[in-house]
């Protein structure tokens, strides 16, 4: 389960749902920051070395119940990151499937996606 942080303030739901939600991916794992600069989850490379999508998929879907509203993500990723890597983070972020009467649903998550470089404004990268 993931604890956000509260906010200060009356309407922090409200708060939440304007702040930035980013997914910072690199070659030695992922990080969720929420909001933007406070760290709510580091996943490690699982021991074959490869991202951990299904454990950001958790994580996201903990942080879509406490804010429903909320629609947008910001991905930012190392220049050195594979596309295919990219790629399997942005279906992750964008929904995820389930099972509901039997029959398989795509349920939303974040689907409106902006891109960035995770290494810009980092000293000695």
């Amino acid at each position: 389960e993931i604890n956000l942080p509260e906010l200060t303030g009356g309407s922090s739901a409200a708060s939440l749902t304007q702040s930035q939600l980013e997914v910072v991916v690199r070659k030695t794992g992922i990080e969720i920051f929420f909001p933007a600069g406070v760290l709510v989850k580091s996943i490690p490379l699982l021991e074959n070395k490869q991202h951990d999508f299904n454990t950001l998929s958790l994580a996201l879907r903990s942080i879509k119940e406490q804010v429903s509203e909320k629609k947008d993500v910001v991905i930012l990723s190392s220049t050195d990151l594979p596309y295919q890597t990219l790629v399997t983070t942005m279906d992750t972020v964008k929904s995820y499937q389930t099972v509901v009467v039997a029959s398989l649903a795509e349920v939303e998550l974040f689907p409106e996606i902006s891109l960035g470089d995770a290494s810009k404004g980092k000293k000695g990268k």
